[in-house]
């Protein structure tokens, strides 16, 4: 209880006040957001023309085309389609297969199972292993608990997406980082299952010197990818290279809506810059972050700070990242608002750590409200923050 004592103490009525505030909206946040989104309403698995599940869908229907022995098909979206109607029993829109035959193979056991049991472990074994990588990362089942209440959280559980397993797998591999390089580097090289989320963590690792876990991470990749030829066939790589127009079109097009992309490429689009412009500014933008990973990494800043800049660079560096892959701000969040307790009451730190945690739920409404995308801007003053406590000026 004097333990307890001590922590309110030093956050102070301020910080208590605006944590309170943040954690109980999540919380509701969270409560409602999947009450409203996993009601189950006739005819079918649906709920407002949406099947249950959302995303998940196109996950659960493209293991079932693969366990049928037609992997490419899933790019084929009239024949998802059909997979997907049969799984709710009702008519709905059709969704969309993009990810390589890597990611294919990871869920291809999904369709072995009923689609509602599915989907249940789908959204609970991921949770659980993310809130016990947490737990160890920061060494405080209270941290955790919290953690989990992170607005984008709910809305990777509302879309049944895979935001969560993406940050599990970046935390677990940081976690293990210095302590069993090998286990690192296989976390490292799973993370591929979304190359365009994984790539800057390959030069982070060289330039920071992990050599091993780099060469086991690269031999891990290599193998996921043999692997999904020997099971699937390259049929469906030759089918994901030749549907990489297809998603670049419609990315371009705003089909995919934008409103949830918290992207340079799409912010600029929102704004009414044209593609060609929109997409120099992005690989401006991406090597940029490159660069400024690189030298964190390089400098031997501490982990904390190496691992925030690459949890902040990940959706800012790609132009095809979504709300519900911000599940990794937990990551530099923590981090943030433990360094702000040596700070000022509300410090810039920790005003930062407070709109970061009320972003992901805010930033799309906003957009949708006609807005200006705010979230690189966000991530972008976060990084600053983090720098300047990776390198910070002599006294």
């Amino acid at each position: 209880m004097s333990a307890l004592l001590l922590k309110l103490d030093r956050l102070g009525p301020a910080r208590f006040g605006v944590i309170f505030a943040l954690v109980v909206s999540a919380a509701l946040y969270l409560v409602f957001g999947l009450a409203s989104a996993w009601r189950i309403e006739p005819p079918g698995l649906i709920n407002a023309d949406q099947p249950l599940g959302r995303d998940f869908i196109a996950f659960w229907s493209a293991s079932a085309l693969a366990l049928d022995g037609a992997p490419e098909a899933v790019f084929d979206l009239k024949r998802i389609h059909d997979v997907q109607i049969a799984a709710v029993g009702a008519r709905i829109d059709p969704t969309a297969w993009h990810y390589p035959p890597t990611y294919l193979l990871a869920v291809m056991p999904l369709a072995t199972l009923p689609y509602l049991v599915s989907l249940v472990l789908w959204l609970t074994v991921p949770v659980a292993a993310f809130w016990l990588v947490l737990r160890r990362l920061y060494d405080s089942p209270a941290t955790a608990w919290a953690l989990l209440l992170f607005p984008g959280m709910t809305l990777c559980l509302v879309s049944g997406q895979n935001g969560i397993i993406t940050a599990a797998l970046l935390a677990a591999a940081l976690l293990h980082l210095d302590t069993r390089p090998v286990l690192a580097g296989v976390l490292f090289g799973v993370l591929t299952y979304k190359p365009h989320l994984a790539a800057l963590a390959f030069p982070a690792l060289a330039v920071g010197g992990y050599w091993r876990t780099l060469g086991v991470a690269v031999a891990t990749a290599a193998m996921f990818v043999l692997a999904s030829i020997a099971v699937l066939g390259f049929a469906p790589w030759y089918a994901f290279f030749g549907n990489l127009d297809f998603l670049a079109r419609v990315v371009d097009s705003g089909q995919i809506p934008w409103v949830r992309m918290p992207t340079v490429y799409v912010g600029l689009r929102q704004l009414g810059v044209d593609i060609g412009p929109a997409r120099a500014a992005q690989g401006v933008a991406t090597l940029t972050l490159l660069a400024a990973v690189c030298a964190v990494w390089y400098r031997g800043a501490p982990l904390a700070w190496r691992a925030s800049m690459l949890a902040l660079a990940i959706p800012l560096a790609t132009p095809y990242a979504f709300d519900y892959d911000l599940v990794i701000l937990v990551l530099p969040i923590a981090w943030l608002f433990r360094a702000s307790l040596d700070e000022e009451s509300l410090s810039p730190a920790g005003l930062a750590v407070a709109v970061a945690w009320a972003a992901p739920a805010l930033f799309w409404l906003i957009t949708l409200a006609g807005g200006p995308p705010l979230m690189p801007l966000i991530l972008a003053w976060l990084m600053v923050l983090v720098w300047r406590r990776a390198f910070p000026a002599p006294s």
